[in-house]
């Protein structure tokens, strides 16, 4: 992961599992006192629940799409998209060149994830970087996934190349 690109990453993770666990349902929703109807807590408790699950999706929402754009999906969806127009117009030679580059720049998109992955494993397992275990585990697993995404690209690439 390198320059602007990989900082937007850590960022947005550091963001996402910040409010993941900065997340306390009692400054939400107030302290319990003898005034409030024992039937109006659990009602409250599921609101709070019901939004922290929304806030999660939304912060998930936002860290897919810094993904995606990190694989330059568009990009590779624009060769494949002038491939099809070349080949529409018989104009073959340019259309295995886009295929050429698409292929070229899917090879790039699936390093970029598997190394993406190393690094959240690596920082994981940095015993150096003071943090929780709950975040450490989070940073593993995600690296983990991401690992696995990347060598999933890239096989499905190599699949496309044959």
């Amino acid at each position: 992961m390198k320059g602007i690109s990989g900082i937007i990453l850590i960022v947005t993770m550091t963001f996402i599992l910040a409010s993941l666990f900065d997340f306390n349902l009692f400054s939400t929703l107030g302290q319990p006192n003898d005034s409030t109807a024992s039937s109006d807590l659990p009602k409250k408790y599921k609101q709070g629940l019901d939004a922290e699950r929304k806030a999660v999706q939304t912060n998930f929402k936002q860290l897919l799409n810094v993904i995606e754009s990190q694989l330059e999906l568009d990009s590779i969806e624009s060769h494949i998209s002038l491939a099809f127009q070349h080949f529409a117009n018989a104009n073959n030679a340019e259309g295995l060149s886009e295929i050429e580059k698409a292929n070229a720049e899917w090879h790039n998109a699936s390093i970029r994830i598997v190394n993406t992955g190393k690094e959240f494993v690596s920082i994981a397992d940095n015993s150096t970087i003071t943090m929780n275990i709950s975040t450490r585990n989070i940073l593993d697993h995600f690296g983990t996934i991401l690992i696995d995404l990347g060598t999933k690209v890239e096989n499905f690439r190599l699949e496309l190349a044959k």
